[in-house]
């Protein structure tokens, strides 16, 4: 029973949109005295380079400046970050769906 629970979590997380990540707390937080576009195209470029992701690496742009940078495993999104700019460079908050499975996973 608890192998299809964490079938059924793992099959829910993996349908998660960026609002849904955006409603908890990232998992990593950072600043930057690079700009926005420096850090997105870095997280951009080091995501592409994962052998293990399936689909492509999905680029969004935030209101107010800045991109959600999202890591594909297939139509499911990975982990995603948000790169903010701000008065001294930038900002950036990272979510992962994997994370959430192994919280779902101690829990059971």
């Amino acid at each position: 029973m608890r192998t299809i629970t964490i079938i059924l979590a793992a099959a829910c997380t993996a349908c998660a949109t960026p609002a849904d990540l955006r409603s908890k707390p990232p998992e990593a937080a950072f600043t930057s005295s690079r700009s926005a576009q420096v850090v997105v195209d870095c997280v951009t470029e080091r995501w592409d380079a994962i052998p293990v992701a399936i689909g492509p690496t999905r680029t969004r742009a935030l209101p107010g400046g800045g991109a959600t940078v999202m890591l594909m495993e297939g139509n499911y999104m990975a982990s995603m970050a948000d790169v903010r700019p701000t008065p001294g460079g930038s900002a950036s908050a990272f979510w992962s769906i994997a994370v959430a499975i192994s919280s779902r996973e101690a829990q059971a």
